[in-house]
């Protein structure tokens, strides 16, 4: 019991931590220019860059955890934090979740990759380009974190396919898992439902400084500022990552066979 116990406080130890340092902050008085409420909301904000940062306890958590301690701090009545869970933003955030989560339930995903490579068929560039765009474009929709869980089965399956023709010791096919992480990064600012921050951001300056932008003034400025980067992004990225002529042969075939298998894909 005794070594459990040490081993909980060893594993937990960021968390003891992080909570101490918010404990410390909000009793001790500072003289400064903080009121009582800012002085809590500081070390909430320490707190918790420490527990994303080390993770000791599920990021969910995390959340919830903020939730509460504004409620015991005094710097929110429970009904205005409970209210801050259903503003405009979080349900944005959670439509564009949501129809990743329908996306790979109906394995588009797959069907992404098999229309990939009935175009590119063993064209590794054209396969890398076309993987920056796709990404891109579908993470400017529906956020670059849902993109990159529907893009990497996708990756990993070109990955496999790699390995199998060619040495299991080569790195080249990271660059298939790049072309998917930068696309999906570059393009997020291509509507306000491509990332969390933006969502944010709209709601924040409709608050704070009453200036209301729409979703398509916000595409008519940003999205033109996306187009011009993919191609550069997929310039860069053949330039670090090189790869090698050939290595996807048999990737068109492989997944012809699955879907065939699975009998959800017609071809």
């Amino acid at each position: 019991m005794f070594r459990y116990l040490l081993y909980q406080i060893e594993y937990r130890r960021w968390l003891f931590l992080a909570l101490a340092v918010a404990l410390i902050i909000h009793v001790v008085p500072v003289e400064t220019s903080l009121t009582p409420a800012g002085k809590s909301l500081l070390a909430i904000v320490l707190m918790t860059v420490v527990l994303v940062i080390f993770e000791p306890i599920p990021l969910p958590v995390v959340s919830f955890l903020i939730a509460v301690l504004e409620v015991l701090f005094g710097i929110a009545r429970p009904a205005e934090v409970a209210q801050s869970f259903m503003s405009d933003s979080v349900i944005f955030i959670m439509g564009s979740l949501m129809l990743a989560v329908a996306i790979v339930k109906q394995q588009l995903d797959k069907r992404i990759l098999f229309f990939i490579l009935r175009l590119t068929k063993d064209n590794v560039r054209l396969t890398v380009m076309a993987l920056v765009f796709i990404a891109g474009l579908l993470a400017s929709v529906m956020g670059e974190h849902s993109v990159a869980a529907i893009m990497l089965p996708v990756s990993l399956v070109l990955v496999r396919i790699w390995q199998e023709n060619q040495l299991r010791e080569s790195k080249q096919p990271v660059v298939f898992l790049m072309a998917v992480a930068y696309g999906a990064a570059v393009a997020a600012i291509g509507t306000p439902s491509g990332g969390a921050r933006n969502a944010i951001m709209l709601s924040y300056w409709d608050r704070v400084s009453g200036v209301h932008v729409s979703y398509l003034e916000w595409i008519v400025v940003m999205y033109p500022l996306v187009l011009a980067q993919l191609p550069i992004l997929y310039f860069l990225v053949l330039r670090f990552y090189r790869p090698a002529a050939g290595g996807l042969a048999n990737a068109y075939s492989f997944l012809r066979r699955e879907m065939h298998q699975q009998r959800q894909f017609s071809v």
